[in-house]
């Protein structure tokens, strides 16, 4: 059961869901000889010193795209890396073609105007204001006071 490998840096948020990629190596061929984690692969290559500035990878067998965790310079000149999966990259195809109904939204005004009904806010009774308070302890700055309805 071979397969391969593809390094890459990425400097991307991990909140997104397109990653910015820049190719480090490509098809490194990966020999596994121990159980290998789908979530959590630790994965053994040969040593490069190219490969020590990747922080994302593809493994061409799972189908999937990983953040590396960890580097660890083995004996034998071998890299083990410490992967975890990047689920929303791995499945951007997916999440971009899938259609959804908003139901609840806590969230009032910017950046989303979708009404809650469960709420208990009828429209035009909030407020949403901001206060400088000089003497703030991390300075002049925008500092928030939340006051709940009914109490």
């Amino acid at each position: 059961m071979a397969f391969t490998l593809n390094l890459y840096q990425t400097n991307s948020d991990p909140r997104q869901v397109t990653k910015e990629l820049t190719a480090i190596a490509s098809n490194i061929q990966i020999q596994p000889t121990t159980t290998l984690d789908i979530l959590n692969p630790t994965i053994i290559i040969g040593y490069s010193e190219s490969y020590l500035s990747a922080n994302y990878c593809y493994c061409t067998l799972l189908n999937r795209y990983y953040y590396i965790t960890s580097t660890s310079l083995e004996i034998g000149k071998r890299i083990i890396l410490n992967c975890s999966i990047d689920v929303l990259h791995t499945y951007s195809s997916q999440i971009r073609n899938c259609t959804a109904c908003v139901v609840r939204n806590e969230g009032i005004g910017k950046p989303t105007y979708i009404r809650d009904n469960q709420l208990p806010i009828v429209s035009g009774k909030y407020q949403i204001t901001s206060q400088i308070y000089p003497n703030s302890p991390v300075g002049n700055s925008r500092d928030y006071v939340l006051t709940t309805l009914g109490g």
